[in-house]
């Protein structure tokens, strides 16, 4: 009779997990079942109390839920709100508890030199592709306008182009005149402080770095070190992306060919 009982008990206990699991499920199945044609789709809908077996089945969950909801938003960008939000994501991921303002929520122009100085607008796009022309860049990455910290501790008004090849420092009192020319693989990183100012320094390979601040002609409350930091980390993780997919497909080449040779890029 003991035996039965115990029997009996352990019957009763795993149909009732049973029953909690089955009904937690159902209860998800019920509440996201129509999640795709809501406005928000489902943000809003708040996850039911999982049994204690479930909860790393309920993680799970929410991350899948979460990934398809972050893919509902960016289907419909175009390439370049694409490249704007890699950008960011590449900004946050780098500067994330390190920086107050990062400018997330404002969109990223990228060329400002432009905006910020329409009287001088042309000059710099006459400049810009004559430099296109003979560098052979495909895009502008960042534009801005800026002020350099000279080895006498001295401020100067320049103007700072990042493109996909080169970083270029320039004269805008004398037309936008190419002052410095850094190809971007010269580049070794970049360091900005915890602060709200726009001081950023490029630090490159021959230690001639490039100290540059933002803020002075930066409108008020605007903040673009966030903008800057995570456009060419964008930008570089592209490239790398690219070099070991190219990489890969030659050795998968090689090795078709019946030789095992380790391409490099």
């Amino acid at each position: 009779m003991r035996y039965r009982r115990m029997r009996a008990a352990l019957i009763i206990l795993r149909a009732y997990r049973r029953y909690k699991v089955k009904s937690y499920i159902r209860e998800v199945n019920r509440r996201f079942k129509n999640v795709r044609s809501m406005k928000d789709h489902g943000r809003h809908v708040k996850w039911p109390t999982p049994p204690k077996v479930l909860r790393r089945f309920e993680d799970a969950m929410k991350s899948i839920y979460n990934r398809w909801w972050a893919w509902t938003k960016i289907k419909g960008l175009s390439p370049e709100e694409t490249l704007q939000v890699r950008a960011k994501v590449a900004s946050l991921e780098a500067l994330k508890g390190q920086r107050a303002d990062l400018g997330l929520q404002r969109a990223w122009e990228g060329n400002y030199v432009k905006r910020d100085s329409p009287d001088t607008a042309s000059s710099f796009t006459l400049v810009s592709s004559e430099l296109q022309r003979k560098d052979k860049f495909m895009r502008v990455l960042f534009s801005c306008n800026v002020r350099k910290i000279n080895r006498f501790h001295k401020a100067e008004d320049r103007a700072l182009l990042i493109t996909d090849r080169h970083l270029y420092k320039m004269d805008p009192l004398r037309q936008y005149k190419p002052m410095k020319n850094i190809p971007l693989y010269n580049v070794t990183g970049l360091s900005v402080s915890p602060g709200k100012d726009q001081l950023i320094v490029f630090h490159t390979k021959d230690s001639r770095d490039l100290v540059v601040c933002l803020q002075g002609m930066v409108p008020a409350n605007e903040s673009r070190i966030g903008e800057l930091v995570g456009t060419l980390l964008s930008h570089f993780k592209r490239l790398i992306h690219h070099c070991e997919a190219l990489t890969e497909q030659r050795q998968h080449q090689h090795v078709e060919s019946g030789v095992c040779v380790c391409v490099y890029v």
